[in-house]
């Protein structure tokens, strides 16, 4: 039975930005609200009177265990909705592009609402998806960065074009595996009718657009930043092709630098055009996007030292994509560990010229690069290893051979920073701070 909201009892479970923003939307539309976080108990939960639970995507459903909360009432038979469901029930005749992925969903998502310059942008990157404009009257569109928490807990995934960029392991324990993780994933595309967008660089993503190819009555874009994909779009030669209608479009040195940038761009046009828009309106604003904060952002170049800014880089496959981009790096790494660690990145080692290791991984780190031979110091925290880096980098920098230091840390940022945003803004003031000093001697 479809939500009335007006008159109806919801509780938020979970009170983080999302949860915040689930609370204003409901009150908006007359729900009455209930909220529960740690600190509250499930007596004080008025389980008779609920409609449904908003679940913001912090709280686990499945792994490693069901919160309490989301356990008793699967046992009550209360629904159990994310933000996004909400919205789509507040916005029905709106449309709804959502994307996701491993790595590059923030970028593909923010570049997706400049080319289409008409559409509300929000989701797992910016405003939450209830922080958004919405009217049950009125036709909106939708950009949705989606992680895989909220994928995991929407029960009405039915969106009208969906993008999966890339699937590496990430966020492992929470999903039980790569089993549980890839299956969050591939919820994005449970609409039948809607356009699946597939990036086919990795074995899970070709896997899964042979899968879906299996019914004909879907509509399929593969897209690749390497090649391209038989009936869809990638690049060839530095062009971007649409294979569907042998049209080249655009040059590499045109858009966003960088080769997982490359599968962006296809993303972004696939899911344009898919919009409606002429390849000639969506090549144009491909290229007026400079990209986000925090993802391989060149801060400065000082001393003929370059520092790039990738505090985004939250697991080891991030750091490979700017490994690739700028090799003979000084590099500061560290924070949280995740689960894949840093051994993916072992192709890479003798690049790197020197590590700078910070957080609660220094250690564990350590012991995998002293195993490769890679040249390491442990300095802590990120305003020593920023300045450690670019001294070192400065023996060697020239106007002919400019130097890199790369914060590119392979972890989550909560050992010592409220999140990745936090951390990225912190190394550029370490940057700036260098630049407003003169630094003679050794820290």
């Amino acid at each position: 039975m479809p939500l009335t909201f007006a008159g109806e009892a919801f509780l938020v479970l979970g009170l983080g930005k999302t949860g915040q923003a689930a609370m204003r939307a409901l009150e908006k539309v007359g729900a009455e609200v209930f909220s529960w976080d740690d600190a509250s108990k499930k007596n004080d939960i008025p389980w008779s009177r609920l409609r449904a639970i908003i679940c913001s995507p912090g709280i686990p459903s499945l792994w490693p265990r069901p919160h309490p909360v989301i356990a008793e009432a699967r046992q009550r038979f209360v629904p159990i909705f994310s933000d996004v469901d909400i919205l789509r029930q507040l916005a029905p005749q709106s449309r709804f592009i959502a994307i996701t992925g491993t790595n590059g969903k923030s970028t593909t998502t923010a570049w997706l609402g400049e080319v289409l310059q008409d559409c509300a942008v929000g989701g797992n990157i910016g405003l939450p998806a209830l922080d958004l404009p919405f009217d049950k009257n009125t036709h909106n569109c939708y950009a949705l960065e989606l992680s895989s928490y909220q994928l995991e807990i929407s029960q009405y995934p039915l969106y009208d074009i969906s993008v999966l960029l890339n699937i590496t392991p990430d966020h492992l324990t929470r999903h039980g595996g790569m089993e549980g993780y890839v299956t969050a994933k591939r919820r994005i595309f449970l609409n039948p009718r809607g356009v699946a967008i597939v990036g086919v660089d990795d074995p899970h993503g070709r896997r899964l657009a042979q899968y879906l190819a299996q019914d004909p009555e879907r509509v399929i874009v593969p897209i690749s930043g390497e090649r391209v994909p038989e009936g869809g779009i990638g690049w060839q030669g530095g062009h971007l092709i649409d294979a569907r209608t042998q049209e080249t479009h655009l040059l590499q040195e045109d858009v966003l630098q960088g080769a997982h940038n490359q599968q962006n761009c296809a993303a972004v046009y696939a899911a344009a055009v898919s919009c409606g828009l002429s390849p000639t309106q969506v090549k144009q604003r491909l290229k007026a996007f400079k990209g986000l904060a925090h993802r391989q952002e060149h801060v400065a170049t000082w001393q003929n030292v370059i520092f790039i800014n990738d505090s985004k880089a939250t697991n080891a496959n991030s750091v490979l994509l700017a490994l690739r981009r700028f090799s003979g790096t000084y590099w500061i790494t560290g924070g949280r560990q995740k689960e894949d660690g840093i051994t993916a990145l072992t192709p890479f080692f003798p690049s790197i010229k020197k590590a700078f290791l910070i957080g609660e991984a220094a250690v564990p780190f350590s012991h995998v690069l002293q195993d490769a031979y890679v040249p390491f110091e442990i300095v802590h925290t990120l305003e020593r290893a920023t300045r450690a880096a670019f001294l070192a980098a400065k023996e060697h920098a020239t106007p002919a051979a400019p130097q890199v230091v790369l914060f590119s840390p392979a972890c989550a940022s909560f050992d010592q920073f409220r999140d990745f945003e936090e951390r990225g803004t912190f190394f550029k003031q370490c940057v700036q701070q260098i630049q407003e000093t003169s630094y003679d001697v050794c820290a």
